[in-house]
């Protein structure tokens, strides 16, 4: 974060669950895997980058050791 010293931005790295509790909006929002926090903590017109995984093909279930370990109850996105 040394690139940006001497500018007016402020860097935020938290868990999700700080985040989430605390008031105000962000201008920009950057995350890895989670967009649920965007919508209430992103000022209007301001700008969300997500990182997230995926594959090219589409699957109905998941792997079980994902599925209890990773993502319970979840699917990893596909291109379709």
């Amino acid at each position: 974060m040394q690139f940006c010293h001497n500018l007016p931005v402020r860097f935020e790295v938290k868990d999700y669950r700080e985040a989430r509790s605390e008031p105000g909006v962000f201008d920009r929002l950057v995350s890895i895997g989670f967009c649920e926090l965007a919508a209430n903590q992103l000022a209007p017109r301001g700008l969300f980058l997500l990182h997230t995984i995926g594959g090219n093909a589409s699957y109905t279930h998941t792997d079980p050791w994902l599925e209890q370990y990773i993502f319970p109850n979840g699917m990893l996105p596909s291109i379709a």
